[in-house]
């Protein structure tokens, strides 16, 4: 009897012993595996720039700078306009001006130059009565610069959040067609961000490898309908900054996720059936932009513009 008990004292010391350690190490994996963006560190910023101050650099930080503020009250023009302009496309971009300026006149227009010469950057002033800003390009993987990725929209995108809070982003081949944009103000204030739907699932125009780099899958997105990026209104809400801004920014910034390297923009197989399969082009920047926004809101699409205000041309129109 003695001995049945001793045994049964030394297997209850063992078990308690074994589920100590059990739960010293589980919380150990916890701590470790808890992301904090102001530390974050990805391969791609050690590699590229030997720091990780990049992503803090675009306000992804322990305080970030978020709307509403008591600052924001005193911008009575939100969002501000802003958008980006190299040589190739400076003549439309001028005329994008010239839209917005009949619809709004008094609004402010941030404009980041891309690659205009000084004779150039004096032409922009004059037509278009803005604020131009230069970045130092050299801070950033040498992708993001690249036109045809247009990985810098993002983070111009967020470099502007970072100042104003609220954004609407224009493209040169936007063509405003409305001044009435208080109720989309509204919307932008209530969801966050506010974009105008292509005729498209996102699961067509968006490369498999991009779906997987963002932990997720091609069928999920068949019958989500894909955004265009010519023209976004985004405010820096807690929701826009932590789930789509943060995971937008750092897809933009490695080109394994942005831009695959089997992906291509052109052909488009649009006549595939079903439509939802994928055409064989791939958006880069707009196409990351889509995934995510399908993640923040979980497939539901409370973003989508109540009404049109603008409409897309192509280059050179």
């Amino acid at each position: 009897m003695r001995m049945k008990k001793y045994y049964l004292v030394v297997f209850i010391i063992a078990w308690i012993g074994i589920a100590i350690i059990l739960l010293f190490l589980q919380r150990s994996n916890r701590n470790v595996n808890i992301p904090h963006i102001a530390n974050f560190q990805s391969p791609l910023l050690k590699q590229a720039h030997g720091s990780p101050t990049l992503l803090s650099d675009l306000g992804f930080v322990f305080n970030p700078r978020l709307f509403p503020q008591s600052y924001h009250d005193e911008l009575s023009d939100l969002p501000v306009f802003v958008g980006a302009v190299s040589s190739d496309i400076l003549t439309d971009f001028l005329h994008m001006v010239s839209t917005l300026r009949i619809f709004y006149p008094d609004k402010k227009l941030v404009v980041y130059n891309m690659n205009l010469d000084r004779e150039e950057q004096s032409q922009l002033r004059s037509g278009c009565r803005c604020v131009i800003r230069d970045v130092k390009w050299q801070h950033f993987p040498k992708h993001v610069k690249d036109p045809v990725y247009k990985a810098y929209r993002p983070v111009l995108i967020q470099k502007a959040l970072m100042e104003f809070g609220a954004v609407f982003w224009v493209e040169s081949t936007v063509r405003f067609t409305s001044a009435e944009i208080f109720s989309l103000q509204s919307q932008a204030e209530r969801v966050g961000v506010v974009a105008w739907p292509l005729n498209m699932p996102t699961s067509a125009l968006t490369h498999y490898h991009t779906f997987r780099y963002l932990n997720t899958s091609h069928e999920k997105y068949y019958f989500h309908r894909m955004m265009e990026t010519d023209g976004i209104i985004v405010y820096n809400t807690e929701k826009i900054h932590k789930h789509l801004m943060l995971p937008w920014v750092k897809c933009a910034l490695d080109s394994s996720c942005l831009a695959p390297p089997d992906a291509k923009p052109t052909p488009c197989n649009l006549n595939k059936h079903p439509k939802y399969l994928y055409a064989g082009c791939h958006r880069y920047d707009a196409s990351a932009f889509n995934v995510v926004l399908g993640q923040a809101y979980m497939m539901q699409e409370p973003y989508i513009a109540l009404l049109d205000i603008y409409k897309v041309i192509a280059h050179g129109s």
